[in-house]
């Protein structure tokens, strides 16, 4: 049953939901939320944010709604029968029934809406059986909103302040700070305080860095810039597990760190500096940015940041989200090892700097441009005539 439903899951389940679907990333969903959060440090927008909790899905739902929402979707009544009989007995191999209970709703704040989403719940809760923990469920203000008791006494919840925990990660609209990563040391921490409790070798040290450290860092910086003094901190944790140092006594290191971090033809042990791995996510998240098409953030950055230029060209500004800014900064170093084909030449014009690093009047001279009378803003495509250079 699995193994069929993998082969329609991408067209049952919305763009919307990022995970459990392949080539679907648990980042997606992180990306949108701090999109949707980047107004409420601003003092003009009256914003809030719900987060809200669901208990326990499976103790309560209702199996009268899941077979409706599967006939509704064209299941037939031996596949409802497979579908809900797994997911009761919760069988390992029906994995891909699930329920989604990290909800994130950002909308304009004000007493209206939030009656009307209270009511929403109260719908959700008859139709679905799943309950909202109001306990669990807190709400965040944007600055410029005012009447935030009234809003608090209507939705029923408590008031949080940013950082805010989403998807095991700390959201904010100003991004990663030092003290906002104290989580991340204590998790890398306390993972190190568990293993050095046994008998290791140096290649199984190095091995549960690999498979575990850098897993749960590249997690962390796959959206957001982890500070340098945190990468500092966590390879120093990294190289005393290592060698065995503590704080308490002191051990000779016998390889330095950028010879444990060499290729094993150099004589090193191929574990990837935190520096890199980091560089080497937001190069995979740009590349995901350029090359997807029905990625859901992918679509809302081309239109609230490129709908006027592209990604090569587009100037950065204060206004920008910390997560696109990071982006823009990889910019040169991608265009060192990346080749483009121009094509019909309405996708670059004359500022573009992908024709090997130089735009069109660096490569050829502002007076080529000037006799040309062609515009700065002009697309190459008046240059060229049958897939050629015209020389007219």
């Amino acid at each position: 049953m699995a193994n069929r439903l993998s082969l329609v899951l991408n067209t049952l389940v919305g763009p919307k939901q990022s995970v459990f679907v392949k080539d679907r990333k648990i980042q997606d969903a992180l990306i949108l939320a701090h999109e949707m959060i980047e107004d409420f440090k601003g003092p003009r927008h009256a914003s809030m944010a719900l987060k809200v909790d669901i208990k326990k899905a499976y103790n309560s739902v209702s199996w009268d709604f899941l077979l409706k929402i599967l006939k509704g979707y064209g299941f037939s009544a031996r596949e409802e029968i497979s579908v809900t009989h797994a997911a009761a007995q919760t069988q390992p191999t029906m994995n891909l029934v699930f329920f989604a209970d990290d909800l994130l709703i950002a909308y304009k704040a004000s007493v209206p809406n939030a009656k009307a989403l209270v009511g929403l719940f109260k719908n959700f809760e008859e139709l679905s059986g799943l309950q909202i923990s109001q306990q669990k469920s807190t709400v965040i203000f944007s600055r410029a909103v005012r009447r935030k008791q009234t809003l608090l006494r209507v939705l029923k919840c408590s008031e949080e302040q940013f950082p805010i925990k989403y998807l095991g990660l700390p959201l904010s609209p100003y991004g990663l700070k030092k003290a906002n990563c104290q989580c991340l040391i204590d998790k890398v921490s306390g993972k190190i305080n568990c293993w050095c409790t046994k008998m290791l070798s140096v290649a199984g040290k190095v091995e549960l860095i690999r498979s575990t450290i850098n897993p749960i860092f590249l997690y962390w910086c796959s959206i957001y810039t982890v500070p340098v003094f945190v990468i500092n901190q966590l390879q120093k944790m990294c190289r005393n597990f290592i060698w065995g140092s503590t704080d308490h006594s002191k051990k000779l290191h016998l390889m330095s760190w950028d010879m444990i971090t060499r290729d094993k033809a150099e004589g090193g042990l191929r574990l990837r500096k935190l520096v890199n791995i980091q560089s080497a996510s937001k190069v995979v998240l740009t590349w995901d940015f350029l090359t997807s098409k029905d990625r859901l953030w992918v679509s809302w950055f081309r239109n609230k940041y490129t709908s006027q230029s592209n990604y090569w060209n587009v100037i950065p500004k204060i206004t920008h989200s910390v997560i696109w800014k990071a982006m823009l900064e990889i910019r040169d170093p991608m265009l060192q090892h990346v080749n483009f084909c121009i094509g019909n030449g309405l996708m670059f014009n004359m500022q573009d700097p992908r024709c090997d690093g130089l735009t069109f009047s660096q490569r050829f001279g502002h007076r080529v441009l000037r006799s040309l009378n062609t515009p700065k803003t002009a697309t190459l495509s008046r240059l060229l005539r049958n897939g050629t250079w015209d020389s007219n």
